[in-house]
């Protein structure tokens, strides 16, 4: 009776050391990208989404692939709209391409430019602008979680 749990306990904790091992995103380094070789942080790529495999500190994998319209504007929601891209998306943010930047800590606001005007716009902060050629790639962060199919729409 104990053998049987002692094997149990065994292949449990064996399990877990290789899954924690396989997400890790270990790589073989004579395996690099062009891009790391460069100095851009190395990517593990999955299908439809990519994370950082070093110094990651995500919760959630972020989606990339498709390249979303969407129009910006400032936290009170005046001005005209800047037109900007969708790069990337999560259920907590958002990676925007914009023709220009934005300080860390900038509060906008963000919907698909398909929606139409009834669409309610989605409020986020700017964690990080830098420049990516010639366009802006901003880090946003949700101020308030939107429900899962909200989050679609930018996917």
């Amino acid at each position: 009776m104990y053998i049987a749990a002692l094997v149990g306990l065994l292949s449990m904790g064996l399990a877990l050391l290789i899954g924690n091992l396989a997400l890790r995103g270990h790589k073989d380094p004579s395996s690099q990208d062009a891009d790391e070789s460069e100095g851009a942080s190395p990517r593990v790529k999955s299908g439809n989404s990519s994370w950082n495999s070093i110094g990651e500190r995500r919760m959630w994998v972020r989606r990339s692939g498709s390249c979303v319209a969407v129009y910006v504007v400032d936290v009170n929601g005046q001005g005209k709209p800047i037109e900007g891209r969708v790069n990337d998306s999560s259920p907590t943010g958002l990676g925007l391409l914009m023709p220009y930047g934005f300080g860390a800590g900038t509060r906008l606001r963000v919907r698909p430019s398909s929606s139409g005007v009834m669409t309610s716009w989605i409020d986020v902060a700017v964690r990080n602008s830098r420049k990516q050629g010639s366009e802006w790639h901003l880090g946003c962060q949700f101020l308030r979680t939107p429900s899962y199919d909200v989050v679609l729409t930018f996917a």
